[in-house]
């Protein structure tokens, strides 16, 4: 399902761009104007809301049923529904084709959980099981997973072409006109995911036992990209293809095991931290329509995809070994897609 999901959302935005594409090369059929004026300068924000669906993380099975052996819960299984987000943008299109933009996106309170019931018959993923009496014989297995993730990029703009005629505010008013604007940029981007999972088992009698972890991961690179524009009368579709290469500081928390059965310790927490390689890609396409002289409502699609993070549901470490928590796993990756709605002011 979330194979599909990414499918037809990434065939979408596609569709889209290679509509932008191919009336960009066709610059002919639009009203020649001047070139962007040296002396030029545009303002321009952007406030959107965002319903961003994640893909589901990564990681094995977390909860067996002993008499089949088979998993009653898995990190698959832990699906994600839409959750809200936020971005906003503003910059400039300033003097000889020049400019610059900043810009913050969040999407908060993704969570995920998965429950199923037994007769005394579910246990954590051995052989942690086998060491631990509160993680097995339960009736009901528990598992959650929440994730937030936040970004923030600044760039500077340089527009390659801008076709146009002489018009008396950032939009054009007459039907007939009609403005191409590419927008190549290049900048910084930050990106921050945190995370937490949990699984809980219960006993027939309610005593519990959880094992719980955390990561927080830190990307810092720099990104390329291009944004298209095509204006028409009161419409307007744009897109951004954007896509950067970061340093990523990963880090993992354990909570304690303590067994719940005989009320001794078995793992003290635990943590772990590395460096890696990561990537951030944003692919976005809207269409608008202006409502007043400078500002227009407009909807759209967006997709980003964040590798090389450390994503809770790998660190489950259900091996009897010594060293068992000690280590991260941050090789996972990131995947939100979902729909944008709201205002554009330009001036």
């Amino acid at each position: 399902m979330a194979d599909a999901c990414r499918f037809r959302g990434w065939c979408g935005v596609a569709a889209s761009w290679i509509v932008v594409a191919a009336t960009a090369a066709h610059a002919d059929w639009f009203v020649d104007g001047p070139a962007f004026p040296a002396d030029a300068c545009e303002p321009y924000v952007l406030v959107e809301a965002l319903a961003m669906q994640r893909a589901p993380g990564g990681g094995g099975p977390l909860a067996i049923d002993t008499d089949t052996q088979l998993p009653v819960i898995t990190a698959d299984t832990l699906q994600f529904p839409v959750a809200p987000g936020v971005r906003a943008l503003y910059g400039r299109h300033g003097p000889s084709a020049l400019g610059w933009e900043v810009g913050y996106v969040g999407v908060y309170g993704m969570y995920a959980d998965d429950v199923a019931g037994g007769a005394g018959n579910l246990a954590a993923t051995p052989p942690l099981s086998d060491e631990v009496a509160g993680l097995r014989d339960a009736s009901t297995a528990f598992a959650k997973y929440t994730s937030t993730f936040t970004s923030a990029e600044a760039n500077l703009l340089l527009t390659q072409q801008n076709w146009r005629p002489a018009r008396v505010s950032a939009y054009a008013h007459e039907d007939s006109n009609r403005v191409i604007t590419w927008d190549w940029l290049a900048g910084f981007r930050w990106a921050g995911l945190t995370e937490a999972a949990a699984l809980t088992m219960i006993q027939p009698g309610g005593l519990a036992d959880a094992y719980a972890v955390r990561t927080n991961n830190n990307l810092y690179g720099g990104q390329l990209g291009f944004r298209g524009r095509v204006d028409w009368g009161s419409w307007a579709l744009d897109g951004w293809l954007k896509a950067g290469l970061a340093a990523t500081a990963a880090s993992q928390e354990q909570s304690p095991i303590v067994d719940s059965v005989t009320g001794d310790p078995y793992r003290p927490g635990r943590s772990a931290g590395a460096g890696d390689v990561g990537g951030i890609f944003d692919i976005d396409i809207a269409v608008s329509r202006r409502f007043s002289e400078h500002w227009a409502v407009r909807v759209g699609w967006n997709s980003i995809w964040v590798t090389g993070v450390a994503l809770a549901t790998n660190q489950f470490d259900f091996s009897n070994a010594a060293t068992a928590g000690t280590g991260i796993a941050d090789g996972g990756t990131l995947w939100l897609n979902g729909a944008t709605v709201g205002v554009e002011g330009r001036w």
